[in-house]
This record gives structure tokens, sequence and C-alpha cells, in this order.
């Protein structure tokens, strides 16, 4: 009743923000705006409460770096850690919208921010059969410490609003992904597996040499904790490990090394919810 008198405002441009206007479809602003009129892709993460209106959803940057396997973020992880894919998926700046948007989930107890983002940002990719070969999801933790601080890991929230729109998604191949099959399964959410085994400080006012050094050795995987948790038995499996901003990579890089020591044979699909541009 109170949201119904008292909308709640969309961050961006201040306008209300309707529960059932939600849409990650960057390429029709103004059919975002009109109430939903794609349902197909508002049914998708209907059930997330919508951080900000569908027009400045639609509106916010896209890197498109998944189209491009030579992204800069691929080529800044190259020289750090092995991969299969990786990429990020919206660019922000400092004073930009996305950017407080990633404030208030991290800093300002607002976990549905993240969820949200993780279901607009799956709604983009999964229709292109993005998550079709995932067998599981691998959200990079925070130390124990920060997150009894925080009350919850930011990136598994993230995780979550990715599996909401897996559950509702029927992805169709395209050329960028050409052997996607005709539908994106939902794959688990594997969270407990990988820990932070130390804090490490903020990583905001480190230089890129100051923060390899920092996030250096902080991740440690239970390999058999991870196997029993895939829903086919395999020693190459292929995960997607999720983290919220990629500047450096040094957080990324630190967590892949913890997997790749523990399983050798994994493929890794590395995705960010965003990075500087």
């Amino acid at each position: 009743m109170i949201d119904f008198l008292f909308p709640p405002r969309c961050p961006g441009c201040g306008r209300p923000i309707p529960s059932s206007s939600v849409t990650g479809n960057p390429s029709s602003a103004t059919g975002a705006a009109r109430s939903c009129s794609r349902r197909s892709l508002c049914g998708r993460i209907a059930s997330i409460p919508p951080a900000i209106c569908p027009l400045c959803a639609a509106s916010l940057p896209r890197t498109r770096y998944e189209l491009n396997p030579d992204n800069p973020v691929a080529l800044r992880l190259a020289s750090l850690t092995p991969f299969h894919r990786a990429h990020s998926h919206f660019f922000y700046t400092p004073d930009s919208l996305l950017a407080a948007l990633i404030h208030d989930f991290k800093y300002r107890f607002h976990p549905s921010t993240a969820r949200y983002l993780g279901a607009l940002m799956a709604s983009d990719l999964a229709p292109h059969g993005y998550f079709a070969d995932i067998d599981a999801i691998l959200p990079i933790p925070i130390h124990w410490t920060r997150r009894l601080r925080r009350g919850y890991s930011q990136t598994r929230h993230l995780a979550s609003g990715i599996l909401s729109t897996l559950l509702t998604t029927s992805a169709v191949p395209t050329p960028a992904f050409p052997t996607s099959p005709a539908s994106t399964p939902a794959v688990p959410i594997i969270s407990d597996a990988l820990r932070a085994i130390r804090p490490h400080r903020t990583q905001t006012a480190l230089t890129p040499a100051g923060r390899l050094q920092n996030t250096r050795s902080i991740f440690r995987l239970d390999r058999r904790l991870l196997l029993d948790a895939l829903p086919s038995p395999s020693d190459t499996p292929h995960l997607l490990l999720l983290d919220d901003v990629c500047t450096t990579g040094a957080t990324v890089a630190s967590a892949a090394e913890a997997v790749l020591d523990a399983i050798p044979g994994a493929c890794l699909t590395i995705l960010t919810l965003a990075t500087p541009g």
C-alpha cells in the first residue's frame, strides 16, 4: 500500500519506479519506459524489486565486451591468469548512476540492488547463450570479518540475480555464440567452496602493483566440496567466476589462481558487473 501511494523514486532521474517495469534490453529505451511492453524481458526479473526505472536501466552503458574475445578486460587479465573468456558488462565512472548503485549494495545495505543488477546483466547475456555451457557459478567471496560487518556477500546476491534470470530465460543461439543450445539451463551457485582465508585492506587507494600484492594468496578452494556440488561429476568443470568490479584484475586473478591450483583442469569464464570506463 505504501509503495502504491508513494512509489519509490529512481535515483537516476527521479521518476517513480513501476514495480512491473523492469527491463534489461538496452536497444529500446522508449519501449522500456512503456510499462514494460516487452513482457518476455520483464518476466525474467519481475520477482526482483527494480532499483532504477526502465529508462535508466536501458541507458546504463554496456561494454559489449562479450562480443569481443580480445576486449580490454580480457587483455588485462591475460597476463595474470589463464581463462576461457572474460569480460565486464557495464562501464562506470565515479560520479555515474552505476557507481552509486554499486556503492549502495556494498556499503549501504542494499543487497536487492545487487540482485537486480545481476538479473539485468543476465537478461542481456542469456538470450545469446552466454551461460549455456556453464556448470556452476562461483561468486568471489569477501572475508568473513567483512561479511559480518556488511551483513552479506554482494557477489552472492549478484549470482542470485543471474540465476533468477536463467530460471525463466530461453536463449536463442546467435553468431556471437554459435554453439549455444536452444535453451539455457539453470546452473547452481556454489558459494561455500571458495573462501577468503585472510582479510585484505580496501583496494581503492592502492596502485596496480599494490593491489596485486594486497590480494596475493587470499583465497582457497575446497576441491571436494565444489566437485560434489556440481550437477554432473567432472574433473574439468566450466565455472563462471563472478565479481562486482574489475579494475586491475588483481582480486579476480587471485581467485582464479586458487581455483586452478585445486582443479587444474577447470575452465574459467570470468564475469564482472562493471569496469571503469
